[in-house]
């Protein structure tokens, strides 16, 4: 228990942090490349607006553009650093002026080329290779600007590579210093559980003393003055209390399997087997039990641990079905995974019920329960052995119908 535990405590540590970093890293990146569109959408703008206040565009145009935006980025020294071309068209698409002056990289060529490829982009603005583009309407025709945005580009790959790499450092430290500090976190939830099952072993071998005492004491009366409805209450505490001392002990210890402990067990067969026991007893009950078994299903597993699921399971069935019912049984092979299914009528399972089922001294139905001799622990004695089986148990109901669903991975 304490390595499955463990084990899902670094489990859920790890992807709350990775979820963490993932969302802050990709916000982080978000915002630095939309603020820098930003920034490259205003100098294009300032561009476009330096170009249609005056007949023949200059630096000197470009400065009094920028003066418009009152933005940190902008300085005296931005008309001279930014680099960009446009290509002018008229209405019918024929291009009538192309400026690459303040690019060197670009001739006039390359120019056509690549703003006939951003009007087939048949979007007003976006990126093209290494340029953010802006296309606007201008009297007798529009002009497609480019803004060189290498720089940019190179500012927000770093900045997305320097992220992941501290991503990737804070992640493995947390998480070093989680494996470190997980034995010491679980270390009182384990002792707590250690001295549980402790109490309950001490416990049930003081209790077995006086019960046994009383037994012997209440034998002794009925062979003196014969039996009585006294006795017979006696005796049946009795067996109600050995029941539960026994149910203690059992689940106390249905996490303790192990590798050493687990063998190839013929699922097919065990079910088979348990099912022909029960099908006399159910029939005294007035009840079917149905099977539908897959042969040859092969699991690893205590035997008599899995023993004891299928049977608390079947009991169960019998035990809270309604009467002149029929109980299910089956089992087959999905996949990897074997599916065991037990299921019966019930007039009512709800959603508290569903939840609860699983927990010490629950009981559904309270006063099945007591009719039956019931005590709430059969069925999570059956989950924690299948828990430590490395299986799962579960519970549907509908129109009706309760089943208990178990899944093993096969041999």
């Amino acid at each position: 228990m304490y390595k499955r535990l463990r084990k899902n405590f670094l489990l859920i540590t790890s992807i709350s942090l990775l979820v963490v970093l993932g969302i802050t890293m990709f916000a982080l990146n978000l915002i630095t490349r939309t603020k820098t569109n930003q920034v490259s959408d205003m100098l294009i703008s300032a561009v476009y607006e330096a170009y249609t206040d005056k007949d023949n565009f200059n630096i000197d145009d470009l400065q009094l553009a920028l003066k418009k935006f009152d933005e940190s980025e902008i300085t005296r020294d931005t008309p001279y650093k930014i680099r960009f071309f446009y290509v002018v068209y008229d209405n019918k698409d024929n291009i009538i002026e192309i400026n690459t002056e303040r690019i060197a990289e670009e001739n006039e060529d390359n120019a056509i080329i690549i703003a006939e490829r951003a009007k087939d982009i048949k979007k007003a603005k976006g990126d093209i290779d290494n340029y953010r583009f802006s296309i606007n309407k201008i009297d007798g025709g529009e002009i497609a600007i480019f803004l060189d945005t290498v720089k940019d580009m190179h500012n927000k790959s770093f900045m997305l590579k320097s992220s992941l790499s501290i991503g990737i450092i804070i992640s493995l430290l947390v998480f070093a210093i989680v494996f470190i500090l997980s034995k010491k976190i679980l270390k009182p939830f384990m002792d707590n559980e250690a001295k549980q099952k402790y109490f309950i072993a001490d416990a049930s071998h003081e209790l077995k003393t006086p019960l046994s005492i009383i037994s012997a004491n209440t034998e002794m009366v009925e062979i003196l003055n014969g039996e009585s409805e006294w006795t017979e209450s006696t005796k049946t505490q009795l067996d109600r209390m050995e029941k539960l001392i026994k149910n203690f002990i059992t689940l106390s210890k249905s996490e303790e399997t192990s590798v050493q402990t687990q063998e190839e067990v013929n699922l097919s067969e065990l079910v088979t087997s348990i099912c022909r026991d029960f099908k006399g007893r159910a029939e005294v009950s007035g009840k079917i039990l149905k099977t539908e078994i897959q042969e040859d299903i092969k699991i690893n597993a205590d035997y008599e641990q899995i023993h004891q699921v299928i049977n608390i399971l079947i009991d169960n069935a019998i035990k809270y079905s309604q009467d002149d019912n029929v109980i299910l049984v089956n089992l087959n092979k999905i996949r990897k995974t074997a599916s065991l299914k037990i299921g019966n009528k019930r007039e009512e399972f709800t959603k508290e019920d569903e939840k609860k089922i699983f927990n010490r001294f629950y009981r559904a139905d309270n006063s099945r329960a007591r009719e039956t001799g019931g005590f709430g622990l059969g069925l999570s004695i059956a989950s924690k052995i299948i828990e430590s089986h490395s299986g799962k148990i579960t519970t549907t109901y509908k129109n009706k119908w309760l089943f208990f669903n178990l899944e093993f991975p096969i041999v």
